[in-house]
């Protein structure tokens, strides 16, 4: 099958990040989802319990850390990608506002206190956006910095070539490189 010209690069995926995440951290993103988003974390149940074989309050009757665990694996898929973007940046807004924040600043992109912003500028050039990375990377672990540009290059209104190419060639952007350090 043909991916089709959609007139946009293709960013890189977060569903490839899910076999990379420590247990710890990716056990801490979905209850923190469950915490904060009852209703996207329902979803996930509901995406979740066929695929693993289970009726919804089976699913709910299973420790947490071994549902995640196996969620963990199943959001490694590519057609898991929607829900795993969704589960990701839920989890970046609630829990690591000073690093979205401190991105949106280097950038100068207007922003409110959670790190969110309406509008976006052009691609800024790529040496803006290498600096803006280094200095993520020098304040912020760069596992959640890597899980973080992924997302926002998600983004429709991003979507940004050279911070595509960044994430590919960096070396500290690289998650299965960085995963053990966390």
């Amino acid at each position: 099958m043909q991916i089709p010209d959609i007139g946009w690069p293709m960013p890189l995926p977060t569903h490839v990040l899910w076999p990379t995440l420590p247990p710890t951290l990716a056990n801490d993103i979905l209850c923190s989802v469950q915490k904060s988003h009852k209703k996207l974390y329902r979803t996930a149940v509901e995406v979740m319990a066929p695929r693993m074989g289970l009726r919804v309050p089976t699913l709910l009757e299973t420790p947490k850390t071994e549902r995640h665990a196996t969620w963990a694996q199943i959001l490694r898929r590519p057609e898991m990608e929607v829900l795993s973007f969704n589960l990701l940046t839920t989890w970046l807004i609630e829990t690591q506002r000073p690093m979205l924040c401190a991105w949106l600043d280097s950038l100068g992109i207007e922003h409110g206190e959670n790190g969110c912003a309406d509008l976006f500028p052009p691609e800024p050039p790529a040496e803006k956006l290498r600096a803006a990375v280094d200095t993520l990377l020098g304040q912020f672990n760069h596992l959640l910095v890597c899980i973080y540009l992924r997302a926002f290059n998600q983004i429709d209104e991003t979507r940004w070539g050279a911070l595509d190419e960044i994430l590919r060639i960096e070396p500290r952007l690289q998650p299965q490189g960085i995963a053990a350090t966390v």
